[in-house]
């Protein structure tokens, strides 16, 4: 099984970086750390959304041809920080990157 980290900036003024040991997170570790912040949950086809105050948890749900996968999106004093990780196989690379690039492409009807 292969690790993929994939960071994205909305904006190009904007820099972008992952929350220290983010690298050695388990999709658990982002699941605990997202229900922790005792933020709002939408449950999607295809993935679970958790708001906090100042992140936003997005993790794909089985059936999700990203599965393996979470981003979050933290809003920063200084900037946003997109960071996605993939859990999946070296071949479940390309539903994540796609997803990563339009995680909502299809609606969010709860």
């Amino acid at each position: 099984m292969r690790l993929s980290v994939v960071r994205l900036s909305f904006a190009t003024f904007l820099t972008v970086a992952s929350p220290a040991g983010a690298e050695n997170m388990t999709l658990d570790d982002y699941w605990r750390e997202a229900r922790a912040a005792h933020g709002h949950v939408t449950e999607c086809q295809g993935m679970t959304i958790i708001k906090a105050d100042l992140a936003v948890y997005i993790f794909t749900k089985p059936g999700n041809p990203a599965h393996p996968g979470v981003i979050v999106r933290r809003i920063t004093t200084q900037d946003i920080e997109t960071e996605g990780r993939s859990f999946g196989s070296d071949s479940d690379q390309p539903a994540f990157k796609a997803w990563m690039d339009n995680p909502f492409r299809e609606p969010c009807h709860p």
